[in-house]
Protein backbone atom coordinates (compact mmCIF):
# COMPACT_ATOMS: atom_id res chain seq x y z
CA UNK A 1 0.00 0.00 0.00
CA UNK A 2 1.02 3.46 -0.63
CA UNK A 3 0.49 6.85 1.27
CA UNK A 4 -1.41 9.40 -0.99
CA UNK A 5 -1.87 13.03 -1.25
CA UNK A 6 -5.76 11.80 -1.79
CA UNK A 7 -7.24 13.87 0.87
CA UNK A 8 -9.90 11.95 1.87
CA UNK A 9 -7.86 8.73 1.75
CA UNK A 10 -4.51 7.39 4.67
CA UNK A 11 -3.47 4.73 1.83
CA UNK A 12 -4.19 3.54 -1.72
CA UNK A 13 -3.41 0.08 -2.73
CA UNK A 14 -3.47 -1.23 -6.16
CA UNK A 15 -3.48 -4.92 -6.39
CA UNK A 16 -4.21 -4.80 -10.09
CA UNK A 17 -1.80 -3.43 -12.59
CA UNK A 18 -3.58 -2.22 -15.42
CA UNK A 19 -4.40 0.83 -18.01
CA UNK A 20 -7.16 1.73 -17.40
CA UNK A 21 -9.26 3.09 -20.63
CA UNK A 22 -11.01 6.41 -21.00
CA UNK A 23 -15.06 6.66 -20.96
CA UNK A 24 -15.91 10.48 -20.32
CA UNK A 25 -14.43 13.95 -20.33
CA UNK A 26 -13.10 13.28 -17.32
CA UNK A 27 -11.05 11.18 -18.40
CA UNK A 28 -8.93 13.61 -20.98
CA UNK A 29 -6.39 14.23 -18.69
CA UNK A 30 -6.23 11.33 -16.09
CA UNK A 31 -3.78 11.66 -13.57
CA UNK A 32 -3.53 8.07 -13.92
CA UNK A 33 -2.26 7.30 -17.33
CA UNK A 34 0.24 9.80 -16.78
CA UNK A 35 1.43 7.50 -13.39
CA UNK A 36 1.32 4.54 -15.94
CA UNK A 37 3.23 6.22 -18.32
CA UNK A 38 6.26 5.84 -15.96
CA UNK A 39 5.43 2.55 -14.33
CA UNK A 40 5.62 1.38 -17.87
CA UNK A 41 9.50 2.55 -17.75
CA UNK A 42 10.32 0.64 -14.43
CA UNK A 43 12.82 -2.12 -15.10
CA UNK A 44 12.32 -2.87 -11.84
CA UNK A 45 8.91 -4.08 -12.06
CA UNK A 46 8.10 -7.75 -13.74
CA UNK A 47 7.61 -7.59 -17.72
CA UNK A 48 4.26 -8.75 -17.24
CA UNK A 49 3.46 -6.16 -15.22
CA UNK A 50 5.25 -3.18 -17.24
CA UNK A 51 3.20 -4.18 -19.96
CA UNK A 52 -0.15 -3.63 -17.99
CA UNK A 53 0.88 -0.70 -17.18
CA UNK A 54 1.83 -0.07 -20.66
CA UNK A 55 -1.19 -1.55 -22.23
CA UNK A 56 0.16 -3.54 -24.35
CA UNK A 57 -1.50 -6.31 -22.64
CA UNK A 58 -4.78 -6.61 -20.33
CA UNK A 59 -4.81 -6.05 -16.57
CA UNK A 60 -2.69 -8.59 -14.20
CA UNK A 61 -3.28 -9.50 -11.18
CA UNK A 62 -0.37 -9.04 -8.72
CA UNK A 63 -0.81 -11.40 -5.94
CA UNK A 64 2.01 -10.29 -3.85
CA UNK A 65 0.04 -7.27 -3.10
CA UNK A 66 -3.10 -8.51 -2.36
CA UNK A 67 -2.02 -9.30 1.57
CA UNK A 68 -0.88 -5.72 1.78
CA UNK A 69 -4.01 -4.74 3.87
CA UNK A 70 -2.84 -7.27 6.57
CA UNK A 71 0.16 -5.83 7.31
CA UNK A 72 -1.79 -1.73 8.30
CA UNK A 73 -2.63 -2.86 11.75
CA UNK A 74 -3.63 0.98 12.62
CA UNK A 75 -7.22 1.25 11.49
CA UNK A 76 -7.05 3.20 8.25
CA UNK A 77 -9.05 4.73 5.05
CA UNK A 78 -7.73 2.88 2.07
CA UNK A 79 -8.92 3.58 -1.29
CA UNK A 80 -9.10 0.60 -3.30
CA UNK A 81 -7.94 0.59 -7.11
CA UNK A 82 -7.41 3.98 -7.43
CA UNK A 83 -4.92 3.37 -10.06
CA UNK A 84 -7.70 2.33 -12.27
CA UNK A 85 -10.63 0.95 -12.14
CA UNK A 86 -11.35 -2.42 -10.25
CA UNK A 87 -14.49 -2.44 -12.08
CA UNK A 88 -13.04 -1.76 -15.92
CA UNK A 89 -14.43 -4.19 -18.32
CA UNK A 90 -11.52 -6.06 -18.68
CA UNK A 91 -10.95 -7.23 -14.87
CA UNK A 92 -11.91 -10.59 -14.14
CA UNK A 93 -14.79 -11.45 -11.98
CA UNK A 94 -13.16 -14.02 -9.93
CA UNK A 95 -10.18 -10.82 -9.33
CA UNK A 96 -12.54 -8.50 -7.59
CA UNK A 97 -14.20 -11.40 -5.76
CA UNK A 98 -9.98 -12.11 -4.51
CA UNK A 99 -9.54 -8.37 -4.08
CA UNK A 100 -12.82 -7.91 -1.94
CA UNK A 101 -11.70 -11.08 -0.06
CA UNK A 102 -8.00 -9.73 1.29
CA UNK A 103 -10.51 -6.85 2.58
CA UNK A 104 -12.62 -9.50 4.93
CA UNK A 105 -9.39 -10.58 6.03
CA UNK A 106 -7.73 -7.89 6.77
CA UNK A 107 -10.82 -6.56 8.62
CA UNK A 108 -11.26 -10.22 10.48
CA UNK A 109 -7.79 -9.36 12.22
CA UNK A 110 -10.17 -6.45 14.08
CA UNK A 111 -7.99 -4.00 11.67
CA UNK A 112 -11.50 -2.06 11.09
CA UNK A 113 -10.49 -0.58 7.70
CA UNK A 114 -12.07 1.99 5.71
CA UNK A 115 -12.78 0.47 2.50
CA UNK A 116 -13.71 3.31 -0.37
CA UNK A 117 -14.44 2.04 -4.15
CA UNK A 118 -14.73 4.45 -6.81
CA UNK A 119 -15.66 3.81 -10.38
CA UNK A 120 -16.49 5.17 -13.79
CA UNK A 121 -18.43 1.53 -14.78
CA UNK A 122 -21.42 1.04 -12.33
CA UNK A 123 -22.93 -1.20 -14.84
CA UNK A 124 -20.35 -3.61 -14.00
CA UNK A 125 -20.27 -3.75 -10.27
CA UNK A 126 -23.79 -4.96 -11.02
CA UNK A 127 -22.86 -7.63 -13.35
CA UNK A 128 -20.17 -8.70 -10.66
CA UNK A 129 -22.74 -9.48 -7.74
CA UNK A 130 -24.89 -11.36 -10.22
CA UNK A 131 -22.18 -13.11 -11.05
CA UNK A 132 -21.02 -13.31 -7.30
CA UNK A 133 -23.96 -14.49 -6.16
CA UNK A 134 -23.64 -18.52 -7.10
CA UNK A 135 -20.05 -18.13 -7.09
CA UNK A 136 -19.03 -16.49 -3.88
CA UNK A 137 -22.28 -15.35 -2.13
CA UNK A 138 -20.70 -14.15 0.96
CA UNK A 139 -18.23 -11.83 -0.69
CA UNK A 140 -20.92 -9.85 -1.92
CA UNK A 141 -22.62 -9.71 1.17
CA UNK A 142 -19.90 -8.85 3.03
CA UNK A 143 -19.10 -6.01 -0.03
CA UNK A 144 -23.33 -4.27 0.50
CA UNK A 145 -22.72 -4.32 4.71
CA UNK A 146 -19.12 -2.58 4.69
CA UNK A 147 -17.80 -1.53 1.47
CA UNK A 148 -18.00 2.79 0.92
CA UNK A 149 -19.30 2.86 -2.61
CA UNK A 150 -18.86 5.69 -4.87
CA UNK A 151 -18.90 6.69 -8.76
CA UNK A 152 -17.32 9.62 -10.68
CA UNK A 153 -19.71 11.86 -12.11
CA UNK A 154 -17.82 15.77 -13.98
CA UNK A 155 -21.24 16.98 -15.33
CA UNK A 156 -24.96 16.51 -15.42
CA UNK A 157 -25.09 13.47 -18.11
CA UNK A 158 -22.73 11.59 -16.20
CA UNK A 159 -24.35 12.08 -13.15
CA UNK A 160 -27.73 10.84 -14.08
CA UNK A 161 -26.04 8.03 -16.12
CA UNK A 162 -24.17 6.65 -13.07
CA UNK A 163 -26.47 7.06 -10.11
CA UNK A 164 -29.15 4.70 -12.28
CA UNK A 165 -26.71 2.23 -11.95
CA UNK A 166 -25.58 2.72 -8.10
CA UNK A 167 -28.65 3.51 -6.63
CA UNK A 168 -29.38 -0.17 -7.38
CA UNK A 169 -26.22 -1.33 -5.24
CA UNK A 170 -26.38 -2.05 -1.89
CA UNK A 171 -23.73 -0.47 0.05
CA UNK A 172 -22.72 0.64 3.24
CA UNK A 173 -22.33 4.34 2.34
CA UNK A 174 -22.92 5.64 -0.94
CA UNK A 175 -21.39 8.74 -2.27
CA UNK A 176 -20.36 11.01 -5.43
CA UNK A 177 -16.85 12.25 -6.69
CA UNK A 178 -17.88 15.11 -8.38
CA UNK A 179 -14.63 15.12 -9.56
CA UNK A 180 -13.21 17.12 -11.92
CA UNK A 181 -16.31 19.08 -11.78
CA UNK A 182 -16.89 20.34 -15.16
CA UNK A 183 -20.06 21.73 -15.08
CA UNK A 184 -22.91 22.87 -13.02
CA UNK A 185 -24.37 19.65 -11.12
CA UNK A 186 -28.24 19.67 -9.78
CA UNK A 187 -28.75 16.83 -7.19
CA UNK A 188 -32.71 17.59 -7.12
CA UNK A 189 -32.74 17.01 -11.72
CA UNK A 190 -30.99 13.60 -10.73
CA UNK A 191 -33.40 12.76 -8.58
CA UNK A 192 -30.64 12.15 -5.77
CA UNK A 193 -32.01 14.62 -3.44
CA UNK A 194 -36.00 14.88 -3.56
CA UNK A 195 -38.34 17.45 -1.68
CA UNK A 196 -38.71 20.90 -1.43
CA UNK A 197 -40.01 24.18 0.41
CA UNK A 198 -42.19 23.61 3.57
CA UNK A 199 -42.80 26.74 4.54
CA UNK A 200 -41.62 30.66 5.10
CA UNK A 201 -41.17 33.02 2.59
CA UNK A 202 -41.84 36.61 2.40
CA UNK A 203 -43.59 38.20 5.62
CA UNK A 204 -42.61 34.45 7.29
CA UNK A 205 -38.95 34.75 6.81
CA UNK A 206 -36.61 32.90 5.40
CA UNK A 207 -37.76 29.91 3.24
CA UNK A 208 -37.25 26.35 4.96
CA UNK A 209 -36.54 23.10 2.92
CA UNK A 210 -37.83 19.60 3.94
CA UNK A 211 -35.59 18.11 1.74
CA UNK A 212 -34.24 14.11 2.05
CA UNK A 213 -30.89 12.20 0.03
CA UNK A 214 -30.07 9.21 -1.46
CA UNK A 215 -27.06 9.60 -0.95
CA UNK A 216 -24.25 9.29 1.91
CA UNK A 217 -21.54 11.99 0.94
CA UNK A 218 -20.43 14.44 -1.95
CA UNK A 219 -16.85 15.20 -2.45
CA UNK A 220 -15.82 17.61 -4.92
CA UNK A 221 -12.87 19.17 -6.32
CA UNK A 222 -11.54 20.95 -9.51
CA UNK A 223 -8.87 19.59 -12.31
CA UNK A 224 -5.03 19.68 -11.42
CA UNK A 225 -2.68 19.23 -13.88
CA UNK A 226 -1.24 21.78 -16.88
CA UNK A 227 -4.13 21.10 -18.93
CA UNK A 228 -6.78 21.99 -16.34
CA UNK A 229 -10.19 22.97 -17.34
CA UNK A 230 -11.95 25.40 -15.33
CA UNK A 231 -14.19 24.73 -12.53
CA UNK A 232 -15.93 27.91 -11.59
CA UNK A 233 -16.91 28.86 -7.60
CA UNK A 234 -20.71 29.15 -8.26
CA UNK A 235 -20.84 25.74 -9.32
CA UNK A 236 -19.19 24.52 -6.42
CA UNK A 237 -21.21 27.11 -3.77
CA UNK A 238 -24.58 25.35 -5.65
CA UNK A 239 -23.40 22.09 -5.07
CA UNK A 240 -22.46 23.12 -1.20
CA UNK A 241 -25.62 23.97 -0.81
CA UNK A 242 -27.78 21.49 -1.67
CA UNK A 243 -25.57 18.79 0.63
CA UNK A 244 -26.14 21.38 3.27
CA UNK A 245 -30.49 21.56 2.70
CA UNK A 246 -29.87 17.54 2.97
CA UNK A 247 -27.78 17.34 5.62
CA UNK A 248 -25.30 15.73 3.05
CA UNK A 249 -21.85 15.74 4.29
CA UNK A 250 -19.71 18.00 1.73
CA UNK A 251 -16.03 17.63 1.09
CA UNK A 252 -14.34 19.97 -0.72
CA UNK A 253 -10.69 18.38 -1.61
CA UNK A 254 -9.25 21.14 -4.15
CA UNK A 255 -10.00 24.38 -5.73
CA UNK A 256 -8.02 26.29 -8.54
CA UNK A 257 -7.47 30.21 -7.61
CA UNK A 258 -5.60 32.96 -8.58
CA UNK A 259 -5.03 34.60 -4.69
CA UNK A 260 -4.23 33.32 -1.57
CA UNK A 261 -2.39 34.30 1.50
CA UNK A 262 0.83 33.61 2.53
CA UNK A 263 2.20 32.43 6.28
CA UNK A 264 2.76 36.13 6.54
CA UNK A 265 -0.67 37.55 5.82
CA UNK A 266 1.37 39.01 2.91
CA UNK A 267 -1.06 38.50 -0.77
CA UNK A 268 0.19 36.91 -3.61
CA UNK A 269 -1.23 36.20 -7.09
CA UNK A 270 -1.15 32.82 -8.35
CA UNK A 271 -2.65 30.28 -10.53
CA UNK A 272 -2.54 27.25 -8.62
CA UNK A 273 -4.62 23.88 -7.16
CA UNK A 274 -5.30 24.51 -3.33
CA UNK A 275 -5.85 21.16 -1.20
CA UNK A 276 -8.92 21.84 1.37
CA UNK A 277 -9.70 25.71 0.47
CA UNK A 278 -12.13 27.84 1.95
CA UNK A 279 -15.79 28.31 1.00
CA UNK A 280 -17.47 30.93 1.67
CA UNK A 281 -15.29 30.70 5.12
CA UNK A 282 -15.26 27.62 5.71
CA UNK A 283 -13.33 24.96 5.33
CA UNK A 284 -15.48 21.78 3.95
CA UNK A 285 -14.52 18.66 5.00
CA UNK A 286 -17.46 16.58 6.24
CA UNK A 287 -17.27 12.88 6.36
CA UNK A 288 -20.46 10.03 6.81
CA UNK A 289 -20.89 8.14 9.62
CA UNK A 290 -18.23 5.74 9.93
CA UNK A 291 -20.25 2.28 10.12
Amino acid sequence: MNKTGIEYLDFTWNPIAMRCTKVSPSCDNCWHLRTADRLKENKKLPMDVRAAYAGDSGPVLVTSRLNDPLHRKRPAVIGVQFMGDLFHNDVKPEWISKVIESCISANRKQHKHTWVFLTKRPENILKWREWGKYQCPQVVAWFQHMAWMGVTAENQEQLEQRWEELKQIPASVKFLSIEPMLDEIDLFKADILYGGPCGGGGESGPIEYDVASLINWVICGCESGSKRRETKTDWVRFLKEQCTAAGVPFFLKQMAGKECKTGTGDRYLTDRVFSMPELDGKVWDQWPERK
